[in-house]
């Protein structure tokens, strides 16, 4: 037996693959810079139909501080609102609530209101909740049952920002830290 050699590709054939790459590095190329651009869209694009508008009003009954209390929305105009949706069962509502509680203690004297509002969750559930969690800004169950349909809330933990006059200024999905947080009341008290 003969030495054999691996069959070579002919000149054709690596014009063929050469341009075959070629092609195929255009096309990842191309989706790359559509991946890019399709996220810059969605990073400008508002991330909730409320900013912008009136806050829907909401009417909550309190399961801390002065249980019973109600808090109503439009009771609070001329105050910068922070507005929480939060639940018992939610292990990132646990994590952010300490944040949330901080962030209370520090601007509650500036005119900024903190509301919780309990999401599909049981008042002694929630109550065990509160306590555990020190939260003592006013936070309990929505009245009607209507505000996590009116604030577009998909999941918990969800934070929207209300500016003085009434107005949704943003809307965090997910558990806030407490950078962004600090970051969203400073643009409040600025508005």
């Amino acid at each position: 037996m003969g030495s054999e050699s691996a069959p070579g590709l002919s000149r054709r054939g690596m014009l063929s693959l050469a341009g075959v790459s070629v092609a195929s590095l255009a096309l990842l190329l191309l989706l790359f810079s559509r991946l890019v651009a399709a996220g810059h869209a969605v990073n400008q694009a508002p991330s909730s139909p409320l900013i912008g508008h009136p806050a829907p009003d909401f009417t909550i009954v309190t399961w801390n501080g002065d249980a019973g209390q109600r808090v109503h929305l439009a009771d609070l105009k001329g105050k910068a609102v922070v507005v929480n949706f939060w639940a018992s069962w939610c292990a990132d509502c646990s994590d952010e609530a300490r944040v949330l509680q901080a962030a209370w203690q520090k601007y509650h004297a500036d005119r900024v209101m903190f509301v919780g509002i309990a999401y599909n969750d049981q008042q002694a559930a929630g109550t065990t909740f509160l306590q555990q969690h020190g939260v003592q800004y006013p936070s309990g169950a929505e009245q009607n049952g209507t505000a996590s349909v009116d604030y577009a809330v998909t999941g918990v933990p969800e934070t929207v920002f209300i500016n003085a006059r009434g107005i949704v200024v943003s809307k965090s999905l997910g558990a806030v830290s407490d950078g962004a947080l600090d970051q969203a009341v400073q643009g409040l008290l600025r508005q």
